[in-house]
Formats: structure tokens, C-alpha cells, sequence
């Protein structure tokens, strides 16, 4: 009795497994059962990956041991930088897979199991998708002058941070960046920056700029046009980029109270906007009040003055 109860659960859990593989398909099945939009979208994106890296293990495995040699494994290694159109780093990337290897065989058996490749593939897929973002971009890993394209993000200076270990100038004017990620420039180039130029980059304000001079102290070049910069960052970039000799701040809020904090031998190129005065909302209110009040009194025809009663001796006569 007790085994054809085990018997029983096994096929049922069997059935939904299978029920669960046709089901994570498509988003469309996902969300029938449930599912919230987002939630399907990263389960689906997941089950993919996980198929892609069963099919890369499998197809690797020629012996069919359930297990790579190093052989084996630089094989698959690549044939996904073939897939993702990268095989001219064949040469460049020799020895970092011979020591990925060295790295993921967890146990030291000169072997690389189905688990252990699981977690290179998930690694070096991340490597490869940034490494793809940067070749598009054509952008060299050891260049000492980075240029992004314009309307590129945070997700390509985060690939340059993690492959480029060299380059002292930044050039990323009308790019789509956030604070996040322009800390995690200042902290991870530091005093080797020593130019940038953000022109009319999304995401760089007083928060960012504040980041970058605390860190970067060496600067010497700093474009900030259209930035959304105010006296306050700018008081920050004079108390800690005592090296800086040129800024431009074309269309920022700053003003010659802080702009004069900056080292005499600072250039500042651009015409910066006037800021708001603080007054300036108060007093446009006030005035548009009393144009309406006006516009009121002119729009509303005088009132008619009511006709003067006849007198009794009027009537009689």
C-alpha cells in the first residue's frame, strides 16, 4: 500500500514537471497561470539561459562522460564567442580560459562537471555580453581615451569600468547615465581620471558631480554643459579638484559666487544659465493673480444703473 502511495506521488510530480516545461515556454502561458508581466518575462529569460547552457555542456561533452576536459571545455568556451561574434578574441583570451578552468574545477579533478560549468557559463556569459556591448561600441579594452556613443547608458560604462583598467580620459556627452553609475566611476577610476566630459548626459547632477570630485581629485578637465549642475556641486569640484585648469559649465545654474571658489588658473568656458531666484515663484504667482483680477474687472460690463421711480403726482397727471 505504502509503496503505490509512493508510486502514485512520483507520477504526479512527474506529470507537473511536465506540465511546467510546456508552461515557462512563452510568456503568454506564464501569465495565464498567474504570472505578473515582469515576473514572466525573468522566469522565461532564466529558462532560456538555463536550456543554452545545457545545450553548450552537452555539445561539448564529445565523449559523453557527463563531464569536460580542459580540451572540451576551451571547445565550448569558444563556440560561444562564436555565437556571439567575438571569435576574433580567440588569441586575446588563450590563457583566461586556461585559467577559468583552473578557477571553476571546483574539486581539482581535472574535469569540469555539469554544476561547475553551470556557474562559468552564467559567469562568462555576463563577460561575454559585456565585452559585445564594448566591441560595438568600438571600444578598445586598453585604451587610454574612451568615447561612448551618444545615447548609449549605464550598462556600457559598466562593461568600460570591468575591462578597462587604463584609461585616464572619459568622453560621454548626451549619453543616458544615472548616479549610480557615475559613483561607481569615481570609485573604481579615482585619482586616474583626469578628464570627462558628461555634456548634456542624463543622470549627472549636484549628487553625481559631488561623487565624482571626492574621488576624483586629480581631474583636470571637466565638461558639465546642460548639466543639471548648481552652485552646490560646484563648490564641491572647487574644494577638491584643486588641479583642475579647465570647466565648462554652458547652461548650468551656477554663479559667479562659486565659480570663483575654483583654482585662479581655472578656465570656465560656457555661459551658465541665470539660477531662479528664490523670490522668483512668489512673485510671478502675485503677478498672475493680479492680471486675472484685472482680466476679471475688464471682461465684466459695468452694472446698469436701475431706472428712477415715477412719483405719485407723475402718475396722476
Amino acid at each position: 500500500m505504502h509503496k503505490a502511495i509512493q508510486l502514485q506521488q512520483e507520477r504526479e510530480r512527474s506529470q507537473r514537471r511536465l506540465r511546467w516545461e510546456v508552461v515557462k515556454q512563452t510568456r503568454a502561458s506564464l501569465k495565464g497561470i498567474g504570472w505578473e508581466d515582469s515576473a514572466a518575462s525573468e522566469a522565461l529569460k532564466v529558462a532560456r539561459q538555463k536550456s543554452r547552457r545545457s545545450l553548450a555542456f552537452e555539445s561539448a561533452d564529445t565523449n559523453n562522460n557527463n563531464a569536460l576536459s580542459r580540451e572540451e571545455f576551451r571547445l565550448a568556451a569558444l563556440e560561444l564567442l562564436k555565437v556571439a561574434e567575438l571569435d576574433h578574441m580567440e588569441g586575446e583570451l588563450t590563457s583566461f580560459i586556461e585559467n577559468e578552468f583552473e578557477v571553476m574545477d571546483a574539486d581539482k579533478s581535472g574535469e569540469m562537471d555539469r554544476e561547475e560549468f553551470g556557474a562559468w557559463y552564467t559567469r562568462f556569459h555576463d563577460w561575454v555580453t559585456e565585452r559585445k556591448l564594448m566591441d560595438d561600441a568600438k571600444i578598445d579594452v586598453a585604451a587610454d581615451c574612451v568615447t561612448m556613443p551618444p545615447a548609449s547608458g549605464a550598462a556600457l560604462l559598466r562593461a568600460v569600468l570591468r575591462h578597462n583598467k587604463t584609461f585616464t580620459e572619459l568622453h560621454a556627452r548626451r549619453t543616458m547615465l544615472d548616479a549610480d553609475i557615475v559613483a561607481m566611476l569615481a570609485q573604481v577610476r579615482k585619482e586616474e581620471l583626469r578628464a570627462l566630459d558628461v555634456s548634456a548626459a542624463s543622470g549627472v547632477d549636484d549628487m553625481a558631480v559631488k561623487a565624482l570630485a571626492a574621488h576624483c581629485g586629480k581631474l583636470q578637465t571637466l565638461k558639465l554643459t546642460a548639466c543639471a549642475i548648481t552652485d552646490d556641486g560646484l563648490k564641491t569640484v572647487a574644494k577638491f579638484c584643486k588641479e583642475l585648469r579647465t570647466i565648462d559649465v554652458g547652461e548650468c545654474a551656477v554663479t559667479a559666487a562659486s565659480l570663483s571658489l575654483l583654482h585662479a588658473d581655472c578656465a570656465v568656458e560656457g555661459t551658465p544659465t541665470e539660477p531662479p531666484s528664490p523670490l522668483k515663484g512668489v512673485v510671478d504667482e502675485a503677478a498672475a493673480q493680479e492680471q486675472s483680477k484685472r482680466a476679471g474687472e475688464w471682461s465684466t460690463p459695468p452694472p446698469v444703473p436701475p431706472k428712477p421711480k415715477k412719483s405719485s403726482l407723475c402718475a396722476v397727471l
